[in-house]
Formats: C-alpha cells, sequence, structure tokens
C-alpha cells in the first residue's frame, strides 16, 4: 500500500509540470494580439458619391455662346445689301443688345427682334454659308444655338462683364441706341408737343442726317449736329425715361457715349 501511494505521488509530481507547462504556451500573454471572432454579417462596399448634375446654361449665356459661334464662323453676314464678317456681325449685334438692356431676356427673343432683320431698313439679315447657300439670319441662328448651347459658355467674372460693349464708331451706331431704348423721345411738332418710341425718333434723325447727305462724322459730333434739337422749330429734343425723368436728348446720348468703350 505504502509502494502505490509514493508510486502516485511520483506519477503526479512529473505529470504536473509538463501540464503547467502547455497551459503557459497556450495562454496569451499580455503582447499578444486576440483576433476577435469574424462577423458573420456581409459588409457593404461604399459607393462612390455620383457628381452633382451641372446646372443648365442661363439665357445671356446662351446668347453670348451664339454670338461667339457667329464671330468665329466663316459665314458672311449680308445687313441691308452689305455682307460683313461674323466677327463684325457679332460686334453689331452686341451692341444692339446692350443697347436693350433688359428688355431682351431670353434667346429666342434677342434672335426675333435683334438678330433677325435691320431695325433701320425692316429687311431680313441674311447669313451666306461657307458652301455658298444663302439662308435667313433667324434660321441660321436657332440651327446654330441648338448645335452650339449644348457647351455653356464660362460665367463672367469680375473684369468680364456679361454683356461685352464694343466700340460706337458712328451715326449708324448712335442711332442705333435710339432705335433699341425702351425710353420715349418727346419732340415739338405744328406747335404740339409729340412722343415717339426709339425707333421713332431713329428713324425721324437718320432722315435728317440722309437729307444731309449722311456725312460721317464722329459719335460725339453727330449727336451735336443731328441729335439734340428741331432744325425747324430749334426747340430741344428730349428724353422721358421710364422712370418718369427727363433729360435733353444730346446730354442723354453724350451720357451713353461716355459708358462706351
Amino acid at each position: 500500500m505504502g509502494t502505490l501511494v509514493r508510486t502516485s505521488v511520483a506519477i503526479a509530481v512529473l505529470v504536473s509540470p509538463a501540464a503547467c507547462r502547455q497551459e503557459r504556451q497556450q495562454a496569451p500573454t499580455p503582447d499578444q494580439h486576440v483576433a476577435p471572432p469574424a462577423s458573420s454579417a456581409p459588409q457593404t462596399p461604399s459607393l462612390p458619391q455620383s457628381a452633382e448634375p451641372s446646372s443648365p446654361p442661363t439665357e445671356p449665356e446662351r446668347i453670348e455662346t451664339l454670338l461667339d459661334a457667329l464671330a468665329n464662323s466663316e459665314a458672311m453676314f449680308i445687313r441691308n445689301g452689305v455682307e460683313y464678317s461674323g466677327r463684325d456681325a457679332a460686334s453689331h449685334l452686341r451692341r444692339k443688345w446692350r443697347a436693350a438692356g433688359d428688355q431682351i431676356a431670353t434667346l429666342n427673343a434677342f434672335i426675333d427682334h435683334l438678330a433677325s432683320r435691320s431695325s433701320e431698313t425692316g429687311r431680313p439679315y441674311l447669313v451666306r454659308t461657307p458652301d455658298g447657300r444663302i439662308v435667313e439670319s433667324a434660321e441660321w441662328m436657332r440651327s446654330t444655338a441648338a448645335a452650339d448651347t449644348s457647351t455653356p459658355t464660362p460665367k463672367p467674372t469680375a473684369t468680364e462683364p456679361a454683356i461685352r460693349a464694343d466700340p460706337i464708331r458712328g451715326p449708324a451706331d448712335v442711332l442705333a441706341i435710339i432705335e433699341t431704348s425702351r425710353e420715349s423721345f418727346l419732340t415739338v411738332e405744328d406747335d404740339e408737343i409729340e412722343s415717339r418710341t426709339g425707333r421713332g425718333m431713329a428713324a425721324r434723325l437718320r432722315f435728317k442726317w440722309a437729307f444731309a447727305g449722311k456725312p460721317d462724322l464722329p459719335p460725339r459730333k453727330f449727336v451735336e449736329q443731328f441729335c439734340t434739337r428741331s432744325s425747324l422749330h430749334g426747340t430741344e429734343y428730349v428724353v422721358k425715361r421710364t422712370d418718369g425723368s427727363t433729360a435733353k436728348l444730346g446730354d442723354w446720348l453724350l451720357s451713353q457715349l461716355a459708358e462706351a468703350p
């Protein structure tokens, strides 16, 4: 019996250190990282955010795009029987647009009221295409706008105005300012004051200029000689602004010229 007890104790002494060493090897130490159990839920991949759609071009941008297309085209612009390059035509139409102010709010209005016909004679503008065809300006403008306005003109910066003014070179440009104006114009006819639209006033002054042989005058000289007073009555022409205030036509025109480049 004593021999059996001593043998059991000896076996326990021999087995216990080995078991302890095995247990110490299996147990993680403080420096060892224990990976968390893998999650059974599937992970959804993150999707890239879609870019915001670009805003459509504004109406002034569409008009500018059309004028740029005209200026850079090889087509010839026919106004009152005289051919002009696309660049000269674009300058002329920009000048009319600038004088019209906020009366022209859309591309369609620009084509219908400014780019389709001469405000001087009423004759339609024509375009001679590079292949020799002659089409009315309105048709050419609409087809070109449909093709070109998909890429909007960059918005103007502080150094680039929305409407780029072109130089006023002579009597025809001064008359265009009057013709496209929203103001009323007062004249004396047979001792009565008559109110005229811009188109009517421009027609009257154009007649005076034509009667004098259409002298080629600088803008300021043309204003002083033809646009200040009635040659029949000697009374001064007057502008009645949209806000109800009035000014002498000569002074009003000179202020317009001062604002032009």
